[in-house]
């Protein structure tokens, strides 16, 4: 099955019993005139007429004396008889099943899903696109495979790296899974929710997202892998991998993923992560049990607990660290507002550059700066008013600039101190479940209303107040500080922010 102007080749299986063949030809001509031997193997590729008709194919052998068999013959067919999709779908065209051939449908123009229509994509579907098209989605997909049977939908011809992708426009009812989605140079994009998705961007283009006008992917990832550029916002992902250069989160919850390329992460909760790119930038997030094996590493007004970053350079400011690891570090520029109970080993010297107007002390108590420094910490006798020699801050405002802020160093350890910086994939992935449901009674009297799926950190269920607390029976007051997240799982550290 195929189209005309296409190159099609033919397999042909044969069995060598002995009589020691060499060669062999096969042509659709009438005659073996002019067509060239071809060495023997299995299976032996003939390149068949790319026109659509019956043709006669005529097969011969020759044994390394030169003896020549007997010709073999036997029809065959080219046909065309793929379904073609191009402009509004309607009709039989909405439900793409799979046929008993396993022949694929093909775009040959742009696609609409109209509104108010579903299309639905059966298990072991194939689509290919046949050019520079796109997908839009005014209505909804529902585009659901097997393990087995995975949906296909990948670019021929004009379209191979160079179709444009799938653009969902309403905001909700969509979902693509167990899908290999390839050879994109613009993404998929708008509302849609996938899972167990391989998509492949081609030449370095996009796999999620819209580059032109920055359109993002706006829902949920699970157990996926994107190769190419991302552009993700409002959603979640939990347990893939991203092996594309450039990833752009906004307001994502992540879970358990693995990014291979550059990510720039901005008001996120980011937990049980790797990160083994060229950089990354965190801005306004919260990072929880993270490993990061980065080149250039910038935060920004970011609380960040038990994570680990091993060499680089890093441009940290604001924000709220504790518990965490640096082996090996550099600080391009340093001002955390703190940075606390964590381990800082054989890192470069640190030079404060926060101005004392903005924080005057930078705390960074009860840390462990590795041996060489303790021994030096130990003879200080004026906690936190001494002059060391790997900080440039305040205290230095003999040799250097007095508008700084000090650093607070008094407490610190000599020794490392266990359960810092990154603790495994499985941190937090289990512990004793209550097992309460969403509308349960909790044990304060409340309403279980979120579950947060798994158990780290000390909890995974919130519960909201019975109708007889009363307003602020707690207390309340407002209070404006950096590093805080708006994101659900944040809610403990923004309390240990704010106190």
């Amino acid at each position: 099955s195929t189209e005309n102007g296409r190159e099609v080749y033919l397999y042909l299986y044969t069995s060598e019993k002995g009589s020691g063949i060499k060669w062999i030809q096969g042509t659709t001509a009438d005659s073996f005139e002019g067509v060239a031997e071809q060495a023997y193997y299995n299976p032996f590729t003939l390149l068949v007429p790319d026109e659509v008709g019956e043709y006669t194919l005529h097969v011969r052998v020759k044994d390394g004396a030169g003896n020549v068999s007997e010709t073999v013959n036997t029809n065959i067919v080219v046909k065309n008889d793929k379904v073609q999709l191009s402009g509004p779908l309607s009709g039989e065209k909405l439900h793409l099943t799979r046929n008993e051939d396993g022949k694929p449908y093909v775009i040959t123009d742009n696609v609409l899903v109209p509104k108010g229509e579903t299309l639905v994509i059966d298990p072991g579907v194939e689509i290919q696109v046949q050019g520079a098209f796109y997908i839009q989605v005014e209505g909804s997909i529902n585009a659901v495979g097997t393990e087995d049977e995975r949906i296909r939908i990948y670019g021929v011809d004009a379209g191979v790296d160079k179709w444009k992708g799938i653009n969902f426009m309403a905001d909700s009812g969509n979902i693509i899974s167990y899908a290999d989605i390839s050879g994109m140079a613009v993404g998929v994009y708008g509302y849609c929710d996938l899972d167990h998705v391989l998509l492949t961007a081609g030449n370095e283009g996009y796999a999620l997202g819209e580059g032109s006008y920055k359109v993002y992917l706006i829902g949920d990832i699970r157990d996926s892998e994107i190769s190419g550029v991302v552009l993700n916002r409002n959603g979640s992902v939990l347990n893939s991998r991203f092996s594309g250069d450039s990833v752009y989160l906004e307001r994502v919850f992540v879970f358990n993923c693995d990014f291979f390329g550059s990510v720039n992460a901005k008001d996120c909760f980011v937990n049980n992560c790797t990160f083994s790119g060229e950089s990354c930038t965190f801005d306004s997030s919260v990072g929880v049990n993270n490993l990061f094996e980065v080149s250039i590493m910038t935060v920004k007004n970011c609380i960040m607990r038990l994570t680990t970053f091993n060499g680089g350079s890093l441009s940290l400011s604001g924000g709220f660290w504790k518990n965490d690891t640096l082996n090996g570090c550099s600080f391009s520029f340093y001002g955390v507002d703190s940075l606390v109970e964590s381990n800082l080993i054989s890192c470069e010297d640190i030079t404060i550059e926060t101005s004392r107007s903005r924080i005057a002390s930078l705390d960074m108590r009860g840390n462990y700066w590795g041996d060489d420094k303790t021994v030096e910490l130990d003879s200080k006798t004026n906690d936190d008013n001494d002059d060391l020699s790997f900080i440039f801050d305040y205290n230095d405002k003999d040799k250097s600039n007095f508008n700084v802020g000090k650093v607070l160093y008094s407490g610190y350890k000599k020794t490392s101190i266990e359960d810092c910086g990154y603790q495994g994939k499985d941190y937090g992935t289990t512990g004793s479940y209550s097992g309460y449901s969403i509308g349960d009674e909790g044990p304060a009297g409340g309403l279980v209303f979120y579950d947060k799926g798994f158990y780290s950190d000390g909890w995974r269920y919130l519960e909201a107040a019975p109708s007889d607390a009363g307003v602020g029976s707690f207390g309340s007051y407002e209070a404006g500080r950096v590093g805080t997240s708006v994101l659900e799982g944040c809610g403990k550290y923004n309390t240990d922010a704010l106190y």
